[in-house]
């Protein structure tokens, strides 16, 4: 672990939102919560709230906390004010799932926003370490390539799954216009009527609506 190299017993903060990220820090805050070398906060921010809230609870767990070092992951909205808070601070930032390429999104500017806040970008694969330097400029020396947290400690309960034969859909709600997610929930049902679809519950993200 990076952070491992800091020296001597530091306060990290790790910022996370919607459940998503929860689900790819938990074993990052786990392994941080088991390290003797960190004093760890895990704060949760609310991604319904004004971009004024978020910024004024950050600003507030900042002066509480007074962390040496912040774990800001993804590319959510509420976490560029984070990030950019923690750097006007002085507060080092590690970017987790830098690099990572979105289309159609706005997921893709709010990563790069956080990137140039941040003083060590931690990617997923080496097409993502590429990606940060060929196309966004980034100096080598501050990438490193630590793999994902997608199925870390994971355990599957084969008795929740279905007995019969199933698709399985996720739809990302940022992709597209309501009406077409609407409208593409609606071909999925009825291109293959035969086979179970299960929809993945979607994020906060605009027009998650349409899906429920």
């Amino acid at each position: 672990m990076i952070l491992k190299n800091l020296g001597d017993k530091r306060r990290l903060i790790i910022f996370t939102a919607s459940r998503s990220e929860r689900g790819l820090l938990e074993p990052i805050i786990r392994r941080c919560n088991a390290e003797p070398t960190l004093d760890t906060t895990v704060h949760t921010l609310d991604p319904k709230a004004s971009l004024t809230y978020i910024k004024d609870d950050i600003q507030k767990t900042l002066s509480l906390v007074k962390p040496d070092v912040a774990l800001v992951p993804c590319d959510r909205r509420e976490m560029v004010p984070a990030a950019a808070l923690c750097q006007t601070a002085n507060i080092p930032v590690f970017h987790l799932y830098a690099g990572v390429g979105v289309t159609d999104t706005v997921d893709d500017e709010y990563r790069y926003l956080i990137s140039l806040h941040s003083a060590v970008l931690l990617c997923e694969s080496l097409a993502a370490k590429k990606r940060l330097i060929q196309r966004d400029g980034f100096t080598n020396k501050i990438i490193h390539v630590v793999g994902c947290t997608h199925f870390d400690d994971l355990t599957v309960d084969e008795s929740l799954c279905p007995k019969h034969t199933y698709d399985l859909i996720l739809v990302n709600p940022s992709s597209s216009k309501a009406e077409t997610i609407k409208n593409l929930c609606e071909v999925i049902q009825w291109f293959n009527p035969s086979i179970h679809n299960i929809f993945i519950g979607p994020n906060e993200d605009p027009f998650s609506e349409e899906i429920n």
